[in-house]
């Protein structure tokens, strides 16, 4: 029963850290579809509340430890304001699950925070993510090499 813990619980951080490869590295390993989508949708949704909830006191600790001043307009920050008042919250979902789920969580920390809607979106396109990777790898894996 432990080890099966620590194993769930690896597959935990794996899907915290590098959350487009887990769904097809569970998959290619034997787990089932369903063991696979609660799992790792799971994890990101928890790792991204996690991090949005801390996000403001990761900014705050940067900022009092930067040696210098920060630049008000740098061409990172113009280009992530640029996207936010484009696209939105909708644009963040979109992007959520090709950037990191910790990115994704600072991001929507920084930039979403007075959104009420921002932790169920950002959460439902987590799982929406989930479904599409390891539907498509089980569908690479299953239906097209004959493994049904």
């Amino acid at each position: 029963m432990g080890a099966l813990i620590l194993e769930y619980l690896g597959w935990f951080f794996l899907s915290v850290l590098k959350f487009v490869i887990t769904p097809s590295t569970m998959i290619g390993l034997g787990y089932s579809w369903l063991g696979t989508l609660i799992t790792v949708s799971a994890s990101a949704i928890i790792g991204f509340v996690g991090f949005y909830f801390f996000g403001e006191i990761i900014f705050d600790y940067f900022a009092k430890h930067r040696k210098k001043p920060a630049k008000k307009f740098t061409f990172i920050n113009r280009t992530i304001v640029k996207m936010k008042l484009k696209y939105g919250l909708l644009g963040m979902g979109i992007i959520a699950g090709v950037i990191s789920v910790p990115l994704a969580g600072l991001l929507a920390s920084r930039y979403f925070r007075n959104h009420n809607t921002a932790i169920p979106a950002i959460s439902l396109a987590f799982f929406l993510w989930t479904l599409a990777l390891t539907s498509l790898t089980w569908v690479i894996k299953y239906v097209f090499h004959g493994h049904i």
